[in-house]
């Protein structure tokens, strides 16, 4: 639109040019200007009201007003630049409006280059005598800066903004005489991102005014690669000047309507829109309910806001234009507003007297020291940015003169130096540049405040008495730097109460560990959750299970394969076991070495010592074995345990079935007749035993060549793997099978010699022994092979070995060494076994001749198996058989007695200490 205005005034101006219809006038006091004069002016197009050109802007205006004539009359003041060169001014009103702009803008034309020759003029003198403008300074406003700036790029005139932000502005096709002191909106809209990504709100709205502006930042958030991938609009709404007030409460309402998770609102707008959305705000109870973010183009200072609107606004987050305070710019607008100097410079400004009313008004309702007298306000009203603009132009001309008159032998008027816009354009570039000698005259950086924006919140004044408002800077964000947006306040008084914390914005919540994240329609923010199958992750939008060697990790994101388990040595099982094997361990070496130091003792030698040693092995290698079945398994430990596990068996139960079968032998074959039965002495029968033995090393020996031993990993359930030797059910079950037959012969000669004399202890122990056993292994063998956990196994086969070898101390050890130690050796002698001193056994009381008798059969029955134990055929006939009875009791007694003294005595030493002869009736 701008473009159309534009053309229409030129096409006016150039039509007579003859100068019949160009007014010397146009181009003077029909408007409201503030100036001073000069060898060379600084333009300037300042908004001093409102679009109507009649409603007074806030205060601040004022500030950047007078900011541009004291920085001028500073530089006057500087004998340092631009001696013997006096700069003016001449500023306009733009109503913050882009017409109003525009025909403002065209009173900075030279007039000679408007209408050409004015020879023929009237008015010839007065444009002759027109004084060059070098440059303007201004607007405010993108829409109205982009206006005069290709209006002015015409015809060469440069134009420096210090608060004009649109991305349009950069396009130096359409504006090559342009230049700006701050950052354009497109790093605005990175700004406001990076704000949105520490807060970690990714679902927003946004409220844009319609220029290009709003317009042009809004595409920015669209266009931006980080906001595409990470972050959504909710409501986009686009606020005008004569947008009407029920609209825009129509979108406000929606706003809340959806406050409950989306609470963050961007509002990229002019400071007119914004209290426009601000007061529809504070009707429709928005306070507390939303968080503002606000853009530089409203807020600049708390006299901005509307005084109602201000509640609303308060916990807002603002990024700012880079500004620094004029202290003595405070002074000087202290003296111009409150002093009643009336020769003081600033009283030529024609708007002064409007804005002094405005200002006592306030400092009645308000204070003044508090709204404008408080010192660093120049900070918020952009005051440096004007300064540094005048600054700008200045230096220029001063590198220019330096530059061009650099011979002081040769007369050089400075006045005249001045030749076009775009040499002045070319040095202002000169010296805003970071290698400029004139770069630590301004305020800051040129090149830094284009890179840079504050942050800063609305909040109220730390001064709890006034009750008034404040901007409270919370950090920055400059593109230059490593880290971009830096927070430095830590406790911002949010408008959304969260306990403290930031208010949270989103469409959808994180979706939980393992559940899958299903998209609602076109939004990427805004989806539902769905949980998938226990063992499997997310990939790639869908649930993918993991192998059962595998387990999902803690964010359910990656299947991890799963390290196999092993009893370790710090359970409590583990130790409680091992307490038990040490001391089964002690036990066994303590009874090995007791039968040793008694090797000789007759009852240590009745009791198949040779056997006995072999068990003894068989005890302590059961007992040893549960220790290689805890820690991590090894081939070593593999070879062991699969060698050793159903060896400990076999040499606890081969020997104990070479006793038994021994001694059933024995008396089966004393009933039958009296040879003496074959392979019954000690050789024999430790052969025998071994032969058993071998049996199973042969086994063993032929699974391991068939399966090596080797550690192998076992899946006891998906996601669940253990680590133990490589041991084969048949191996197992063949094993066991060979050792279950050994102890049910055990069980069945033990059945067998039940009947056997009751003092035959040996038997009888064996039975306790064998029946102990068989009961263990009825548990042992459903649990290994029904149980899948590889650890209970290895638990279970340690509880099996532990009870094996203590049930076999017990019965068949712990006795006898009693006996040994607790029975003197002559009652193991006398009797043919242990008996307690005092005992009565052995003095039988025979009453009658029918006892004698039967003590004769027995005694003759005993003889035959001492004959066969001895190797003899046949038993010579006792003298007492053919000698007459006497009736004499003690005869009796003396009979009996001799007849039981034969029979033992005809026994060897091993089988007098295993037979006992009852003398029960």
């Amino acid at each position: 639109m701008f473009v159309s205005y534009s053309h229409l005034l030129l096409i006016v101006l150039i039509v007579d040019k003859s100068c019949s219809t160009v007014d010397a006038q146009a181009f003077s006091s029909n408007y409201n200007v503030y100036e001073e004069s000069g060898d060379y002016i600084i333009g300037g197009l300042l908004p001093v009201h409102y679009e109507n050109c009649f409603s007074l802007r806030e205060l601040e205006t004022l500030h950047r007003l007078e900011a541009m004539a004291y920085a001028v009359r500073q530089v006057n003041n500087d004998p340092d630049i631009l001696p013997n060169v006096t700069l003016g001014f001449r500023i306009y009103d733009t109503c913050s409006y882009e017409p109003v702009a525009l025909s403002r803008a065209t009173l900075f034309i030279p007039a000679s280059q408007i209408i050409g020759n004015t020879s023929g003029c009237d008015h010839a003198k007065e444009f002759e005598n027109t004084t060059t403008v070098i440059g303007i300074i201004g607007s405010e406003k993108s829409v109205t800066t982009q206006a005069a700036a290709q209006l002015f790029s015409v015809y060469d005139i440069p134009l420096v903004s210090f608060f004009a932000t649109s991305d349009d502005l950069d396009d130096t096709g359409r504006f090559p005489y342009f230049l700006r002191m701050i950052p354009p909106d497109d790093l605005q809209v990175k700004a406001i991102i990076d704000i949105l990504l520490y807060f970690k709100w990714d679902y927003v709205s946004i409220i844009y005014s319609g220029d290009s502006y709003g317009r042009n930042a809004l595409d920015s958030f669209r266009q931006n690669f980080v906001f595409q991938e990470s972050l959504c609009l909710a409501i986009e709404f686009e606020v005008k000047t004569n947008t009407s007030k029920a609209v825009i409460d129509g979108v406000i309402e929606l706003i809340l309507s959806r406050a409950d998770t989306s609470k963050v609102v961007i509002m990229f707008t002019q400071i007119n829109h914004a209290n426009m959305v601000l007061k529809s705000m504070t009707e429709k109870g928005a306070m507390g309910r939303i968080q503002l973010i606000g853009s530089d183009g409203w807020g600049m200072s708390i006299g901005e806001i509307d005084k109602e609107n201000r509640e609303m606004a308060l916990g807002a987050i603002k990024t700012q234009l880079p500004d620094e305070e004029d202290l003595e710019f405070e002074d000087y607008f202290k003296l111009l507003v409150g002093g009643t100097n009336p020769t003081m410079p600033g009283r030529k400004n024609p708007w002064l007297g409007v804005f002094t009313l405005v200002y006592l008004i306030d400092c009645l309702t308000e204070g003044c020291d508090l709204i404008y007298h408080s010192r660093g306000y120049s900070e918020s009203s952009g005051v440096s940015r004007v300064i540094d603009s005048v600054k700008a132009y200045a230096y220029a001309l001063d590198y220019i003169q330096k530059d061009l008159c650099k011979n002081p032998n040769i007369p050089c008027d400075v006045k005249k130096l001045f030749q076009s816009g775009k040499l002045v354009f070319e040095y202002i570039k000169k010296v805003t540049s970071r290698d400029s000698p004139y770069t630590g005259m301004f305020s800051k950086e040129i090149d830094v405040k284009q890179m840079t924006y504050e942050l800063e919140v609305i909040a109220r004044s730390l001064d709890s008495e006034s009750g008034g408002y404040e901007l409270r800077r919370i950090g920055e964000w400059n593109k230059l730097g490593n880290k971009s947006l830096t927070i430095t306040e830590e406790n911002i008084p949010w408008s959304v109460q969260n306990g403290g914390n930031p208010p949270t914005s989103y469409c959808s919540q994180p979706c939980e560990k393992g559940y899958l994240t299903t998209r609602i329609g076109d939004h990427k923010c805004c989806w539902k959750c769905t949980p998938c199958p226990e063992r499997s992750v997310v990939n790639d939008s869908r649930c993918v299970a993991c192998e059962d060697t595998e387990t999902p990790d803690e964010a359910r994101l990656v299947c991890l394969q799963v390290v196999p388990s092993y009893i370790l040595w710090n359970e409590p099982v583990t130790i409680l076991l091992s307490l038990m094997t040490s001391l089964g361990i002690l036990t066994t070496c303590l009874v090995l070495a007791d039968y040793i130091r008694h090797n000789q003792h007759s009852l240590i030698k009745a009791s198949s010592r040779e056997l006995s040693y072999i068990m003894l092995s068989g005890v302590l290698l059961s007992y040893t074995l549960v220790f290689f079945l805890f820690g991590e398994p090894t081939v070593i430990k593999c070879y062991f345990i699969r060698h050793c596990f159903m060896m400990s068996f076999t040499l606890t139960y081969a020997p104990l079935l070479t006793r038994a079968n021994r001694i059933y032998r024995i008396f089966k074959a004393g009933k039958r007749s009296a040879k003496r039965p074959s392979l019954i002495s000690p050789k024999s029968q430790v052969a025998i035993a071994m032969a058993f033995v071998a049996m199973q090393l042969l086994i063993n020996i032929a699974w391991q060549i068939q399966n090596k031993p080797k550690p192998e990993e076992q899946v006891i359930s998906p996601g669940v793997v253990e680590i133990m030797c490589n041991t084969s059910d048949a191996e197992m079950i063949v094993s066991l099978s060979y050792n279950v037959i050994l102890v049910l012969l055990c069980s069945v000669h033990a059945f067998m010699t039940r009947k056997v004399p009751t003092n035959y202890n040996e038997s009888r122990f064996i039975s306790l022994s064998v029946y102990t056993t068989v009961v263990i292994w009825l548990a042992f063998i459903p649990c290994y092979f029904l149980l899948p956990d590889a650890k209970v196994k290895l638990v279970v086969m340690s509880v099996a070995l532990i009870f094996s070898g203590s049930i076999t101390l017990v019965f068949m050890f712990f006795t006898k060494l009693y006996a040994v130690h607790f029975v003197a050796e002559a009652n193991v002698h006398a009797a043919g076994t242990y008996k307690e001193n005092g005992s009565t056994v052995g003095n039988a009381n025979l009453n009658n001749l029918n006892i004698v008798n039967k003590l004769n059969a027995q005694s003759r029955q005993r003889a035959i198996i001492s004959n066969i134990l001895r190797g003899k055929t046949a038993v010579a006939p006792s003298t007492s058989d053919n000698q007459p009875m006497d009736n004499d009791d003690d005869d009796k007694g003396n009979t009996a007695e001799r007849i039981r003294q034969r029979c033992f005595h005809s026994l060897n030493v091993q089988d007098q200490a295993m037979i006992h002869v009852s003398t029960d009736p």
